[in-house]
């Protein structure tokens, strides 16, 4: 390599080319030259593409908050974000490769000490919250022994050996070496290629799962067990004089008293815990059946309608609530009896009190802050299919939830603010109601010899704009299918009622949930 190659100021150009897209044939070839054995060209090549690719992530975050702060009416999210990921994405992955080419065995004697203690690379994180950890977190870095706190989201590792870990939070991750780790708790999914065969993972008890080629799933439960279910290939599972060889659709479990043995089938559940804690439901309204939950989230369109083809969402009805309507397959509703009738304004909508119109969601008339959450003017309903819901996020199909939301007239609607309102929310099973609130306030429902349900009990009181907000927390047991929130009428005209669900949520993994059982 000539002097002018393995001068610093030589790699800054074809860096900046790189950057810009516009590397040609020569400049690639001279790229290539400053990269041969030259450890110094190397790391800076490699700091360069995970900055650039964390400028991606930074700039495309910046212009979502912009977009969302400077235009009245913002359109969808992912038109912006199509391409910034995928940048992102792009840059990650390049200098993924060129981390494990040059950290490649044939390589690693070249190499000073201080690069030598990189053990692995933190090579993705989703909407990652990080513990007491003890290796560093940004995404890129290079990662020595050390352990790892995931408490919520997703992260995968890279070992040098070429192993791969995902992580899903709560988890906590140790590195030991290149082509060993230690799980002390969590879920971690494992792909393993040929050049790493022989990857171990340790766990508490002596537990070991020593992987022969190729993806595994393991899980060390709060009880201190730890579960190894095979997903293709072969992994063998030890502890002390113990052994079993797993193939793909085989687990065990190691005891905490010492004691390896196979798993029957579906004895442990592998189940992923959620990216996200909170599913902000008007958020659903600008994505289309089959969207990833994880993608419609983070989307946030105000003033977009729910259809009957938005994601989650079973059936919106506007209009026509004096007599009984279909809010799951074959569960009827009648709302009549609690002020249900028949006009009908205008769809609901998410983050305003209506699709059209510059009219914002208020919690009260000195309210200066724009609200989160869902406008509906009276006899307006919308059922949420909590099935699709989960399977959109790949969470459990029996995940346990809230609905929580604080409900009131909403004080800038259509008519100086004069309405009235009843708020309802309704939890199903697939086979009716089981937990019903009017007003905040849980009320028992009847079934008729029809099949038809209602609220039982007298004609609830009517919410004004001088009432007092309500707070609705209703418990989704793990058999919870369909979420009903309604918006039913006053006395002052189908523009003037006009309610409003702000902060409407389905919140996971909440510690203090009860399951809601209809008793």
């Amino acid at each position: 390599m000539n002097d002018q190659a393995s001068h610093p100021d030589a790699l800054r150009p074809l860096l900046i080319a790189l950057s810009d897209g516009t590397l040609v044939a020569d400049q690639w070839d001279r790229l290539n030259d400053l990269l041969d054995s030259n450890v110094e060209a190397q790391d800076r090549y490699l700091d360069h593409l995970i900055h650039e690719a964390l400028l991606h992530r930074e700039f495309s975050q910046r212009v979502e908050d912009r977009v969302q702060t400077d235009q009245p009416t913002p359109t969808l999210r992912r038109s912006r974000s199509v391409w910034y990921p995928l940048a992102a994405a792009a840059m990650i992955a390049l200098a993924v490769t060129a981390w494990f080419v040059f950290w490649s065995p044939a390589s690693e004697s070249e190499v000073g000490p201080s690069q030598s203690q990189a053990l692995a690379l933190l090579s993705d994180v989703e909407y990652a919250r990080w513990g007491k950890s003890t290796l560093p977190t940004a995404l890129g870095s290079d990662l020595p022994a050390g352990r790892l706190q995931l408490e919520a989201g997703a992260a995968q590792v890279m070992f040098r050996s070429g192993a791969v870990v995902d992580m899903t939070g709560p988890c906590e991750f140790e590195v030991l070496d290149s082509g060993r780790a230690f799980l002390h708790k969590g879920l971690i999914h494992v792909l393993v290629p040929e050049q790493a065969r022989g990857f171990t993972v340790e766990a508490p008890a002596g537990a070991r799962v020593i992987d022969l080629g190729t993806e595994f799933i393991m899980h060390v439960d709060a009880g201190g067990q730890t579960w190894a279910q095979v997903t293709r290939g072969v992994v063998r599972m030890t502890m002390a004089d113990q052994s079993h060889r797993l193939v793909a659709g085989q687990s065990a479990v190691a005891m905490a008293t010492g004691t390896l043995r196979l798993a029957a089938p579906g004895e442990h559940r592998f189940a992923v815990t959620p990216a996200f804690d909170v599913i902000e439901l008007g958020n659903l309204f600008d994505d289309a059946a089959g969207d990833t939950l994880a993608d419609a989230i983070y989307t946030d369109t105000p003033k977009r309608a729910p259809t009957d083809q938005s994601l989650g969402v079973w059936h919106v009805q506007t209009g026509q609530l004096d007599r009984p309507q279909a809010v799951g397959p074959n569960i009827m509703i009648d709302l009549s009896t609690i002020g249900g009738g028949e006009p009908q304004a205008g769809p609901p909508a998410n983050d305003a009190a209506r699709a059209m119109g510059n009219y914002e969601l208020r919690l009260g008339a000195d309210d200066t802050r724009t609200r989160q959450g869902i406008g509906m003017h009276a006899n307006a309903l919308i059922s949420f299919d909590l099935h699709t819901i989960r399977a959109a996020g790949g969470l459990s199909t029996n995940l346990p939830m809230h609905f929580r939301a604080t409900g009131r007239v909403n004080p800038s609607a259509i008519h100086g603010g004069g309405g009235s309102v009843v708020l309802v929310a309704i939890v199903c099973n697939d086979r009716g109601p089981i937990a019903g609130y009017v007003n905040g306030q849980l009320r028992p429902m009847q079934q008729a010899a029809d099949g038809v349900w209602s609220f039982d009990g007298p004609t609830p009181q009517l919410l004004s704009v001088m009432s007092e907000p309500v707070d609705f927390d209703a418990a989704i047991g793990p058999d919870g299918a369909y979420l009903v929130i309604a918006c039913l009428g006053g006395e002052n005209g189908i523009s003037a009622d006009h309610g409003v669900f702000i902060d409407a949520r389905l919140v996971l993994n909440d510690k203090d949930h009860t399951p809601s059982t209809g008793e």
